[in-house]
């Protein structure tokens, strides 16, 4: 069975932002759609008719409209969701939560620096040129095989 209070505080958390960026409903969508996160999306979609239960869709959100509103929305909802779409849900959270942990964070400072991200099994070219491979200023390289010596 599924624990209501910890799902809808998962989903919260990942909508929330949403929420306060955007006055409607229809807007949040708009702006989740827009997310990279394809998973995010079909999450929306399968909350968004609750909200639009409770809210109307075009009518901008109370200015007393707080965290705890989605939350209670969402409660709601999970209460009363039949057995697959709560299974939908727990499905889409599993897979945003494994995305979160894939994911990759890199503090950059100063001038001139190269950040390389997701190139498991792929080639990249470093161009210390113009770019137009005159004087083979273009180097391709297979990720696994860079060296330290490679960056000089």
């Amino acid at each position: 069975m599924m624990d209501i209070l910890a799902t809808a505080k998962k989903i919260a958390d990942r909508l929330l932002p949403f929420f306060f960026k955007s006055k409607t409903i229809t807007q949040i969508g708009k702006d989740i759609g827009e997310a990279t996160d394809t998973e995010l999306g079909l999450l929306w979609k399968k909350v968004k008719p609750w909200f639009i239960e409770e809210y109307e869709a075009e009518k901008p959100l109370d200015e007393t409209f707080e965290n705890d509103d989605v939350k209670a929305t969402l409660k709601k909802g999970l209460k009363n969701a039949d057995a697959d779409t709560q299974n939908a849900i727990a499905e889409i959270l599993k897979k945003l939560e494994q995305s979160k942990i894939s994911s990759n964070n890199a503090t950059v400072t100063g001038n001139s620096n190269i950040v390389i991200q997701d190139t498991k099994d792929s080639n990249i070219q470093i161009h210390t040129g113009t770019g137009d491979n005159i004087k083979g200023d273009k180097k391709t390289y297979h990720f696994n095989e860079i060296g330290k010596a490679d960056f000089k």
